[in-house]
């Protein structure tokens, strides 16, 4: 008993200390199965129309299903792309807890807090139009059919910001440009921050791609798909074969938000084949009642389709694409050493997002799509009642090739000082660099009195030909009641090159869910010459949202189908 509650107080002392707000998901890119890829929507309903035996006429039928469908389960969602739907953001000079977002990346002032909410949710209203038509009078069983899916999609992270402390630490002079930056010249929150339309101290350029900014809609048509195949019907069963391509009418992946609006299947051109198969298992023909089991599936690949992806830095975890970058070049301008050595590059004044150079056009595709649907339809003169399962997957993507990070031209700043202070005041661009820092902080412990004691490569000590570096300018120490002390410089400076992009921060993983669906309809087919029919379906499709081993999403959908035969 007594060793039970010693395991008791260590677990609850291990989550009392373990970091409530961290950004640990590891993909940059959240993908949904295509609006325009569903057996079940295209199945249901007119199955008792397709599989005429001895027939010797042509014969077709045009559809319209109108879906709604909403994703659930936006916890899964929130830590695919983030390891959490709760996180914090704290500045260099607040009290900061372990696993906050380190704020002065974003611009925001340096004693700044606040606490993040998101609740993912994507939303689609598809109005598909579907036409098959069957050629018996020429060969029978061949047939032809087109899906023109037209989607309007919605994507909101339902971004809520709460606790905003905006804080009144300024950026001192030295830490984002030779200048002091007063808090009142900052965003004030990370909703502003993370709009990309703020840039601060030695940027040159906002925010451009990882942004959030509100709902994100699109409309489009998903996949232009059409199909040629043959079916070999008889009175109680039938087997099929076909081919079918879908058109990339949808949009590919432009990375300017984090959670952006997709249609269809990223641009990707889809080329695969199809089986079907149906066998009436019970039948009353004196009441005119059957019930039947019925199997369609399409096994497809997705080609090479040209997107942008963001990505990570592989030695600096996951979110290090928001950290900042500071430009450097060689050769040095001669006002700096290092160690009485003048260093062989130097910042020359310019800061960016990381993500405005790790977002890169790729050329990605996908080995393997199939969409399995397997249902037991109850028939009685024209109505039915259909029960079934839908399996759907596809196999991770495969990146063939993508355009470089530029070489030896920027390294990360953590929250290292760029730049130091002769006694007259007068500004030197440095060489500090830390190549070790996260989406938390700087490298090591952090860079309290701004001396550069976390830079890389044992941080050694900067001067000019005629004096001493310091890491604050006079004013600044006394506000922030910090003597002025040497500075540091990186011996040398450790810059980025393309080795260093995580390629897997930017590629989902496989993908599959599991659908339960049920649809009642009538077809009315006592019409010479056109016979209507109409139905209401209901599905719910599961998945376990994970960024390691699945990229599917939940959610549950209600539809409603309609047309004629002629």
């Amino acid at each position: 008993m007594k060793k039970k509650l010693l395991y008791l107080a260590i677990g609850i002392l291990w989550w009392s200390n373990f970091p409530l707000y961290s950004f640990i998901g590891d993909k940059t890119i959240f993908g949904i199965r295509s609006q325009g890829l569903d057996g079940v929507r295209e199945l249901a309903g007119w199955q008792q129309i397709i599989y005429k035996y001895d027939e010797d006429s042509n014969y077709g039928t045009l559809a319209i299903a109108v879906e709604y469908a909403r994703t659930f389960r936006p916890q899964q969602i929130a830590d695919f792309l983030f390891g959490t739907d709760c996180l914090r953001f704290s500045g260099s000079r607040a009290v900061r807890e372990p696993g906050d977002i380190l704020a002065d990346y974003f611009g925001l002032p340096a004693s700044f807090s606040s606490n993040v909410f998101v609740s993912p949710h994507i939303s689609n209203t598809i109005v598909d139009f579907n036409w098959f038509q069957a050629f018996d009078a020429y060969l029978p069983g061949l047939f032809i059919m087109v899906h023109a899916p037209i989607v309007h999609t919605k994507w909101n992270l339902y971004f809520q910001e709460s606790n905003i402390d905006p804080g009144t630490a300024f950026f001192p002079a030295g830490y984002m440009s030779d200048v002091n930056i007063p808090a009142a010249d900052l965003p004030q929150s990370v909703t502003q921050a993370l709009r990309g339309n703020t840039i601060f101290g030695d940027m040159d350029a906002p925010l451009q791609y990882g942004k959030v900014f509100g709902r994100q809609t699109r409309n489009r048509i998903a996949e232009l798909t059409a199909t040629l195949g043959w079916n070999y019907n008889q009175p109680t069963y039938h087997v099929g074969i076909n081919f079918r391509v879908g058109a990339p009418t949808g949009n590919a992946t432009d990375a300017e938000f984090i959670f952006e609006s997709i249609v269809g299947n990223r641009h990707h051109w889809d080329v695969g084949f199809g089986l079907s198969a149906h066998a009436i298992m019970w039948q009353n023909k004196e009441e005119g009642r059957r019930l039947g089991l019925y199997f369609d599936s399409h096994i497809s690949h997705l080609c090479t389709s040209q997107q942008k992806r963001s990505f990570d830095f592989t030695r600096n975890g996951n979110g290090s694409r928001y950290i900042l970058l500071e430009e450097i070049e060689s050769p040095s301008d001669g006002e700096l050493l290092i160690n009485d050595v003048e260093p062989v590059n130097q910042y020359i004044g310019n800061l960016v997002p990381a993500i405005n150079y790790t977002t890169l056009d790729t050329k990605i595709s996908i080995g393997v799509q199939a969409d399995v649907v397997l249902k037991f339809a109850y028939q009685r003169d024209g109505f039915e009642f259909d029960l079934g399962y839908n399996f759907w997957a596809n196999s991770k993507e495969k990146l063939h090739c993508r355009d470089r990070f530029p070489e030896n031209r920027f390294a990360l700043k953590g929250d290292a000082q760029i730049y130091g202070f002769t006694s007259n005041d007068t500004a030197v661009a440095l060489n500090a660099t830390q190549s070790q820092s996260t989406i938390f902080g700087g490298q090591g412990s952090g860079n309290a009195n701004f001396q550069n004691l976390n830079a890389d490569n044992q941080p050694a000590l900067a001067t000019t030909p005629a004096t001493t570096l310091f890491q604050l300018n006079a004013a600044d120490s006394v506000a922030l009641n910090i003597p002025q002390l040497q500075v540091r410089g990186s011996d040398p400076a450790i810059l980025l090159t393309d080795a260093d992009i995580n390629n897997e921060s930017g590629i989902l993983p496989r993908a599959f869910s599991n659908k339960i669906f049920a649809y009642a309809g009538c077809v009315w087919n006592n019409r010479d010459d056109f016979d209507p029919y109409f139905g209401m379906g209901l599905s719910s499709e599961f998945a376990h949202t994970n960024p390691c081993n699945n990229a599917a999403c939940s959610q549950w959908a209600i539809w409603f189908k309609g047309g004629f035969v002629y």
